[in-house]
């Protein structure tokens, strides 16, 4: 089971295991979070797992310059890839994070980072679905309520909204909250939590239609 759990201004996501719950911290490091996962048994595959037509993923996040592509999968299966498995991810990739080396992150789909000649990487861009991307006016607490409710009517309303003004790359800051879909039927948004000159943390939800 996974869900989010709200103490003070804090929001962490929870996963209940064999009648236990594993609190992830906003601030975990991908140290701790390794530490975390292991001792509540939670494995991330990077084997690619699409994600299942009806289902609600809420999740946390990293992203780096090792690896800085985004694919909304299922839940088990790791959300950050390094950019040499694109070959393989084809049509599973749809973000790009775009790191130069300052405080500046930006965000675009995996078609525009290919256009751009930012993939390190030989593959045919015709693999890659159409992702859209738009700064949202959504708050945090409502950002939250979508993801803790699993508020897929809300979700899918804000994403068409916002992507009918979609934005070819995004500057991403700490508390930027971006809306995506793709013409596959998924629908979704993240939150900035942390960034760095080198990584980017997210808090996200998505789901297929």
């Amino acid at each position: 089971m996974i869900g989010v759990y709200k103490k003070g201004k804090k929001y962490y996501d929870y996963f209940g295991i064999s009648g236990k719950v594993l609190l992830m911290f906003l601030n975990t490091t991908p140290k701790e979070y390794t530490m975390l996962a292991t001792e509540g048994r939670i494995i991330l595959s990077d084997e690619i797992i699409p994600a299942e037509v009806g289902e609600f993923y809420n999740y946390t996040s990293e992203f780096t310059t090792e690896r800085p592509v985004f694919a909304l999968m299922k839940c088990k299966a790791n959300k950050n890839r390094p950019v040499e498995q694109l070959p393989e991810l084809g049509a599973e990739a749809n973000i790009f994070f775009c790191f130069d080396g300052t405080t500046q992150v930006r965000a675009c789909s995996i078609r525009t980072a290919h256009s751009l000649g930012l993939l390190d990487c030989q593959v045919n861009g015709e693999s890659f679905d159409k992702t859209l991307l738009g700064s949202t006016k959504v708050d945090i607490e409502d950002f939250h309520d979508i993801r803790s409710n699993k508020d897929v009517k809300t979700l899918m309303e804000v994403c068409q909204r916002t992507c009918n003004n979609s934005e070819a790359i995004i500057e991403l800051g700490k508390g930027s909250i971006v809306a995506m879909m793709n013409d596959r039927g998924k629908y979704g948004m993240f939150l900035v939590q942390e960034m760095t000159p080198e990584s980017v943390q997210i808090m996200a939800c998505h789901t297929l239609l």
